[in-house]
């Protein structure tokens, strides 16, 4: 087991809210803008979607020394620390999860699905067209030599 890895996620950054003004001469202030995520077990990759999903939360995914791959939910708010700005989503179960440790997640830029016969094409209940799709795509990469490609309805969570 590789002790160097955290069992624990903390979003960090320039929490400031917009309608506060900082000079341009000062520096913003980088500290924790969420609370503490305890994940249980080494989290070993991560990686925030980059399409919003509804109430301008954010769908973070989080790769275990395990294989599995877990999906958050995070909504920021004023007070972080006692907060509870983490929602679980959902998991990979065993058949989905790679079977040695999750080395690299990455969201595919746009939303949609890939090879689905274009973007103008619904994909059932509750999907839209072009860059309005409720499904995003995240591929995961594990220390197994595998690549796998999960779809996910953003518009769900």
């Amino acid at each position: 087991v590789n002790s160097s890895f955290s069992l624990q996620v903390i979003v960090w950054g320039d929490c400031s809210s917009s309608e506060t003004s900082v000079t341009p001469d000062e520096p913003p202030v980088i500290r924790p803008c969420s609370s503490i995520l305890d994940v249980g077990d080494s989290a070993t990759a991560v990686s925030f979607c980059p399409i919003l999903c509804p109430g301008n939360s954010y769908l973070l995914a989080v790769g275990l020394e395990s294989g599995q791959v877990l999906l958050y939910k995070w909504g920021p708010s004023e007070e972080p620390a006692g907060a509870s700005d983490w929602t679980r989503y959902g998991e990979t179960d065993s058949s989905q999860s790679h079977s040695l440790t999750v080395k690299r997640l990455r969201w595919r830029p746009r939303a949609g699905q890939a090879g689905q016969g274009g973007e103008e094409e619904g994909r059932g209940e509750g999907s839209v067209t072009a860059a309005g799709s409720s499904w995003v795509q995240l591929a995961s990469a594990g220390a197994d030599h595998s690549v796998k490609i999960f779809n996910i309805n953003r518009l769900a969570v």
